[in-house]
């Protein structure tokens, strides 16, 4: 979910630049509750730009047809199983911008040099840096136009109960099938939690995670900590909105973690140097370990 919250902001930031409309293509999300999910959060949100959510939709922004398009999109998984390769260009390659975080070092300097490009495709232009200019916009964006779940609200009156309430998040999953992992040891989340009792008192720890398992193997001994295993990662949004109630957090190497420390006015501990890493988060007065 937090990629999502980047590309969108990327397009809002454009959008100011351009002063002309601009459209998050975000088709390639689906809806569903298997291990892993990865759908469209955005949503729930309140986003104030359109979300194209169907290739239906896709093709008459683009006005391209529909039969090219279909047969470009089928080379494109069939080769990418063969050889990890998308050769097709699914738009006119004239008019499609690829990859531009690898030419431009800010939106700002992509705004002013984009010519006849109309199509932004492997976006990954995420800075703090620019970003937190929005900081006060982005997070009116951030709170879900749906109420918590009654699993999710008996956690968030047990966060409200609590003045120095602190969210941990730990993101394996996924992350293990990375050599090398990319998965944070408890070393880190240890001292982490040593730092904020040393900060705050009589603090209370959430524990949020993909990992039940490991993580009531981690912490159900510590008589600080809560463990949120109530929702599965198809409802990551509820995790997403009892982390940001928390007043403290301690942050994964995970996007969706950043955009939680991004709202925060407590402390926010986050692991430095740390993949995958996003540039400008140092800028966001976080404490880094």
């Amino acid at each position: 979910m937090g990629n999502q919250f980047f590309h969108y902001a990327f397009c809002v930031i454009l959008y100011r630049y351009l002063k002309k409309p601009v459209y998050l293509d975000c088709t390639q999300y689906r809806f569903t509750t298997s291990l892993n999910a990865r759908n469209l959060e955005l949503v729930y949100f309140s986003p104030i730009l359109p979300i194209i959510t169907s290739k239906k939709e896709l093709i008459q922004k683009l006005n391209i047809s529909y039969c090219m398009f279909c047969l470009k999109k089928l080379g494109n998984k069939i080769l990418y199983k063969l050889c990890k390769k998308q050769p097709f260009f699914l738009y006119d390659k004239q008019k499609t911008l690829t990859k531009p975080h690898l030419r431009f070092e800010s939106i700002a300097q992509l705004a002013q040099n984009l010519g006849n490009h109309n199509y932004i495709y492997e976006e990954y232009m995420w800075n703090f840096k620019e970003i937190k200019s929005y900081k006060d916009e982005f997070l009116q964006i951030l709170y879900p136009q749906l109420p918590l779940d009654s699993k999710s609200l008996v956690i968030a009156q047990q966060i409200q109960s609590h003045t120095n309430s602190c969210s941990i998040h730990i993101r394996r999953g996924d992350y293990l099938m990375h050599i090398p992992s990319d998965v944070l040891d408890m070393e880190y989340y240890l001292h982490a939690m040593e730092q904020i009792r040393q900060l705050v008192s009589n603090v209370k720890f959430f524990i949020f995670g993909n990992d039940f398992a490991y993580m009531r193997g981690q912490f159900s001994e510590s008589r600080d900590c809560v463990i949120v295993d109530v929702n599965g990662e198809y409802e990551v949004r509820y995790d997403f909105l009892l982390m940001k109630m928390c007043k403290h957090h301690i942050l994964a190497n995970s996007t969706l973690s950043m955009w939680v420390g991004f709202g925060s006015y407590g402390y926010t501990i986050y692991k430095a140097n740390a993949k995958p890493s996003t540039a400008g988060l140092e800028t966001l007065g976080f404490i880094a370990l």
